[in-house]
């Protein structure tokens, strides 16, 4: 009885989470973003649409927090040792708080939208994230997590591999180029460039190219933007495969 117990809220956390993200994601997908006027979002707001996923997402989201809540009495002090029931539980607060709009019968807010595009990942992701204890697929999202936990843990090193890069784009390309202009956007552009998408002919082509696309400070930019794909050598101990290399450049 014990086990066919936890079975029985196993599949039906599943299957409250599985409703509560289509729900989501349709009233998402149908509400009109603020203050913005395309083609993709010409048509008019379909109200009964609207409520039903508001219904859906309101209904899914509440019994999921009284369930929450029940877990949160029975398990005490283990059920705050476990970041998914935060995640869950803020994505389905948020989630009601983004479908509110359609009480005043209005487009959501900036700040509803805002957290609509946070809930859009994260309810997804802890639907995935709730199937640990489902058979034949758990093992395979226990081992998914694993390497998100691996991947978070090689990344802080990488960091400070990347940082010196970040810096130096933002030096010598962001005078010119406004992928680089600010520190931030510095980061996310080398940290796209780091897997290997370069872009060599829009930063890094020769003056004969054209006058527009001149490199500010060559002299300081070429030999470290050659250093950023080398610098992924991920085998320490052994001489490095230059012609793996030089096939990215």
């Amino acid at each position: 009885w014990v086990l066919t117990g936890a079975r029985f809220w196993c599949y039906l956390n599943f299957l409250l989470n599985f409703l509560f993200v289509i729900f989501t994601s349709l009233y998402l997908l149908f509400e009109k973003p603020p203050g913005f006027e395309g083609e993709r979002f010409a048509w008019e707001r379909d109200i009964g649409l609207l409520s039903c996923f508001f219904g859906g997402v309101v209904i899914t989201a509440s019994i999921r927090l009284v369930i929450e809540a029940l877990q949160m009495i029975r398990n005490k002090v283990k059920y705050f040792q476990d970041p998914l029931n935060y995640s869950e539980v803020l994505c389905f607060c948020l989630a009601i708080y983004v479908t509110s709009s359609w009480v005043r019968k209005d487009v959501p807010s900036m700040v509803q939208w805002e957290f609509g595009c946070y809930i859009a990942v994260v309810a997804w992701l802890n639907l995935l994230f709730s199937m640990k204890k489902m058979p034949f697929i758990g093992i395979y999202v226990i081992m998914m997590e694993i390497l998100l936990k691996s991947f978070v843990k090689v990344m802080f090193p990488i960091l400070f591999f990347l940082i010196p890069f970040v810096i130096h784009f933002h030096i010598n390309l962001g005078p010119k180029f406004g992928q680089f202009r600010s520190l931030g956007y510095s980061f996310l552009k080398t940290m796209t460039m780091f897997p290997g998408e370069i872009n060599f002919d829009a930063y890094l082509a020769p003056p004969s190219w054209g006058a527009e696309n001149v490199v500010p400070f060559p002299y300081s930019t070429y030999p470290v933007y050659l250093g950023l794909p080398l610098g992924r050598l991920h085998r320490p101990h052994e001489p490095p495969d230059w012609c793996c290399y030089t096939g990215r450049l």
